[in-house]
């Protein structure tokens, strides 16, 4: 009886919290109709319930936790002139993901109303792919301000803000600029997927759930 009540009440925690995900999220959620991919980044601070689920204010004035901040701000810098804001700064780091594969500590990212993005094909992360592979620049200090920028606006000449599809495929760090989003765990993407109709095969998700909470949920599979 116990286990009915609470899963009752977690059908209805779902239910409430897709109907409100695919209002306030509509822009996000039409742009990755059809997509294989959606936008994850992993959190290991939440708990495991459905309840977890909740809206974030993103930050606007994000610190780099191992690129040096002259780096950051150079960066920074360069990509405003091109886009009109800091995306080192005020962005969600996102990795494109299968919604099959958000599991454990991978959370699903939907965006709250208008949103911006830019992405690189060739970047899949800046630390690693711009600071770590060029440090014998970036890092010595004898190396001028002025070559160091003329790299970095090479290394980023290729950075848009269109094809959001194309980026999502690419599998590469996307930043999302936002005021809020949602931060979505595994066990609410089938009421998103079926209440919002967007046919996701979610094979594993079940499998997740099956064994997180002991049984199949009715209307998910």
């Amino acid at each position: 009886m116990k286990l009915e009540k609470y899963l009752k009440e977690k059908r209805s925690i779902g239910e409430t919290n897709a109907e409100e995900i695919g209002r306030v999220c509509k822009k996000y959620i039409d742009m990755i109709r059809g997509s294989d991919y959606i936008l994850g980044r992993y959190s290991f601070k939440e708990s495991s319930s459905l309840k977890s689920n909740k809206i974030i204010t993103t930050r606007k004035d994000r610190k780099p936790l191992d690129t040096p901040v002259d780096i950051h701000n150079m960066a920074d810098d360069i990509l405003k002139e091109k886009f009109g804001w800091r995306p080192r700064s005020e962005s969600v780091f996102c990795i494109p993901k299968k919604p099959d594969t958000f599991i454990n500590d991978a959370k699903a990212i939907f965006p709250i109303g208008n949103f911006k993005f830019i992405w690189s094909p060739t970047i899949k992360d800046f630390f690693i792919s711009i600071y770590r592979h060029h440090r014998h620049i970036f890092g010595i200090s004898s190396v001028s301000i002025e070559d160091k920028e003329k790299l970095m606006k090479e290394l980023l000449s290729d950075f848009t803000d269109k094809n959001f599809k194309d980026a999502l495929l690419s599998d590469n760090e996307i930043m999302i600029k936002c005021d809020k989003y949602y931060s979505v765990r595994a066990d609410l993407l089938p009421y998103i997927n079926r209440i919002l109709k967007i046919n996701w095969p979610l094979k594993n998700i079940f499998t997740y759930i099956k064994k997180l909470y002991g049984t199949e949920l009715e209307g998910e599979n």
